[in-house]
């Protein structure tokens, strides 16, 4: 049995990857615990993993609230030194006082994976690190240049406070891992010219949520649902990394659309008031349940609801602005399964005439009901296994 030791920060959609890892190897007999954020304690226990958390409530809603930050370089550098560099330390503690046994992995995610860096260099033990989206890859030199030329002090003085030494070659050091796991399958980005030569880099297949346990569909939502035609669900990711003007946008568009939508965000104040009739709030719903009951779904172009939503075959809108969201809504509108609006085109009637187009063309169901197939066809835990069996070669996985 290995012990395989997850770490990940960020929203509920940056977690699940690492958690449906951790959820794929516990199913195989493997040991699992995730270091992460104190408020996902439920969804990580109920995923069947050991948990173990690194920061308060306070401060994880701190974390989200200044995810906004990362719509700009130098906000992205100042997130960084609120939050990713002092959660590494605490990181490092939980982490390390669970390598108890030479069979551990450690696995992080890329861009926020300090703790287990450090810890791998620190133990000698294996290190994965997972690449949510493709654009982060096709971006991996500008991680060298932050941690080498912005970071490097910060960096090396958690180092010097752990007994490692400084870093020489920044290059070399944000290389480190042994292997590389992308959470996408090859047709949806397949390796580009723009990616990192000699990346040790395994495309998965979507690690999405709708393995993982979630609760049933509520009696008022089911209410809802039954009476009328099939809404289409807005949201904007469970983080505030939208801009001002989404919810608006999306209400407005559905209303003019005449189409019945549910919105879900737990950001009260982001949403338009009032409410027209035929669009119901709710501050969280069970996706997997709910999207095979969907006509549409306009969103943030976030990977966690994207790959939901391909695995499903519904028709998606994507108003995307910062980090991988751009890239992905471009990938999903040249499958043919989405329509991209960048922020310039946040507007109501352009909202209402997508979504119109998406949801009444067959060839756009035709073209969703492809890809689900081939979701389908992926095996994503036959690459995550062999990833970690080619790390722990004696293990039986």
């Amino acid at each position: 049995m290995t012990n395989i030791l997850l770490s990940a920060q960020g929203t509920l959609g940056d977690l699940v990857p690492i958690l449906r890892i951790g959820s794929i190897l516990q199913a195989g007999g493997d040991s699992a615990t995730l270091v992460t954020h104190s408020a996902y304690e439920k969804v990580v226990r109920e995923a069947g993993l050991e948990f173990a958390p690194s920061d308060t409530r306070e401060k994880f809603e701190q974390y989200i609230a200044d995810l906004a930050l990362c719509e700009t370089p130098r906000g992205n550098i100042e997130f960084q030194k609120r939050h990713v560099l002092p959660m590494a330390e605490r990181e490092v503690a939980l982490l390390s006082e669970r390598c108890v046994s030479p069979d551990t992995i450690l696995i992080g995610s890329h861009l926020l994976m300090l703790g287990p860096q450090l810890v791998a260099e620190k133990t000698g033990l294996p290190l994965i690190r997972v690449f949510w989206a493709a654009v982060t890859v096709a971006r991996f030199a500008l991680f060298e240049i932050m941690v080498g030329e912005v970071l490097a002090p910060e960096i090396d003085a958690i180092r010097t406070r752990m007994g490692l030494p400084k870093v020489s070659d920044w290059a070399a050091w944000a290389r480190y891992p042994q292997r590389n796991i992308g959470a996408w399958p090859d047709w949806f980005a397949a390796p580009a010219p723009d990616w990192p030569q000699g990346l040790d880099l395994v495309l998965s297949g979507f690690l999405s949520r709708d393995e993982l346990k979630e609760d049933p569909i509520s009696a008022e939502l089911d209410e809802f649902l039954q009476d009328g035609a099939p809404p289409v669900l807005i949201t904007g990711g469970t983080g505030t990394y939208i801009q001002k003007g989404f919810y608006a946008a999306c209400v407005e568009g559905c209303r003019r659309a005449g189409r019945r939508g549910i919105l879900v965000t737990r950001f009260r104040e982001s949403i338009p008031d009032p409410l027209p009739e035929q669009i119901k709030w709710f501050p969280h719903l069970p996706f997997v349940s709910l999207m095979p009951r969907l006509a549409g779904v306009i969103h943030h172009g976030g990977m966690g609801t994207l790959a939901l939503a391909l695995r499903f075959g519904t028709p998606q809108l994507i108003l995307a602005m910062g980090s991988d969201r751009p890239d992905n809504a471009q990938r999903l509108q040249m499958l043919g399964v989405a329509e991209y609006l960048p922020p310039a085109q946040w507007k109501p009637e352009l909202v209402a005439e997508a979504l119109n187009r998406l949801v009444d063309s067959p060839t756009v169901h035709a073209r969703c009901r492809e890809t689900a197939l081939r979701i389908h066809a992926d095996d994503p835990a036959a690459a995550i296994k062999n990833v970690v069996r080619s790390l722990a070669p004696k293990v039986r996985i």
